[in-house]
């Protein structure tokens, strides 16, 4: 069962992360107004790793690669999420060597995110991961307690995640949510079965998660007020559109101090663009507050 409390402020927001409380749901607004917003809600967009499930999928297929390049992707993961996404980042000198290649400015944060998931694919082709690596690294992910439910809530559902198309349309499809929808990076494999590259043009990155969301809502043909869209980190600030119910889940875990740190670090930021923040390890509190609102509709 949830708590929620409302017209909460980012002290409130602070404290809570502290306190050790689980299945609170916070919100700017009054409890009137989420109820009412939350009836209207029929389709979901989500996010995948951090939000959906427990642990970045990336990792299970990393689990097949020797040491070397084990040791390589930790190393990528830590230099990802050091890099802030503060748009009020302090320029340096001009007369220092990295006064435009040291500060990555908000607006262009898609070339990092691109250099990632082109970097974390090259060392998937080199470790010679194979089509079946990919389908049962994809039936492995446990999703939340509550994802399953949260689909059936809504008419139409899509992932958007910077991350891969076919591991998670594997665990999709193993937890029977073969109806939803999956917009991320697409993987090439050869005549072997054996993983070569990625598709070009279907490379997923914070701003292609705004336009993802404005073409789901286009196909649906939903006005915002009838989106949900869940995220978990400053990296799905894209996603976040004025008019949709937007919510940040922030999960407790301590097997995944990085992301943690990383999504924390950013959580004022995000506080200004969501209706309400969910701090569960579970979807659960965030898909009976939607049953209630629909039953006070």
């Amino acid at each position: 069962m949830y708590t929620l409390e409302d017209r909460a402020t980012f002290d409130d927001v602070s404290r809570a992360l502290t306190s050790g409380r689980h299945d609170l749901i916070l919100t700017h607004d009054s409890r009137a107004e989420v109820m009412r917003r939350l009836g209207q809600v029929i389709h979901g967009a989500y996010d995948f790793d951090g939000t959906l499930n427990h642990r970045s999928h990336w990792a299970h297929l990393v689990e097949h690669l020797p040491e070397p390049l084990r040791e390589e992707d930790v190393a990528d993961l830590a230099w990802y999420t050091s890099i802030s996404h503060d748009e009020q980042e302090q320029t340096p000198s001009i007369e220092h060597p990295d006064w435009f290649h040291g500060v990555i400015d908000f607006r262009n944060r898609g070339v990092v995110e691109g250099a990632y998931v082109s970097r974390a694919i090259a060392r998937l082709v080199r470790g010679e991961i194979t089509e079946d690596h990919v389908r049962t690294s994809g039936q492995r992910i446990q999703l939340r307690t509550g994802v399953t439910e949260l689909f059936g809530l809504m008419h139409r559902s899509v992932v958007i995640s910077l991350g891969m198309e076919d591991v998670i349309r594997a665990c999709l499809d193993h937890h029977g949510l073969t109806a939803a929808a999956v917009v991320a990076t697409r993987l090439r494999f050869d005549a072997d079965r054996r993983l070569s590259g990625y598709e070009p043009t279907s490379v997923v990155v914070g701003s292609t998660k705004d336009i993802a969301v404005e073409r789901f809502q286009r196909c649906v043909k939903a006005d915002l007020n009838h989106l949900l869209i869940v995220g978990d980190s400053i990296g799905d600030i894209g996603m976040m559109r004025s008019g949709a119910f937007n919510v940040l889940m922030v999960p407790h875990s301590e097997t995944q101090a990085i992301q943690a740190a990383y999504r924390l670090k950013h959580l004022r930021t995000m506080w200004g663009k969501v209706c309400a923040i969910v701090i569960s390890q579970s979807i659960l509190p965030l898909t009976e507050l939607i049953q209630d609102a629909r039953r006070a509709a």
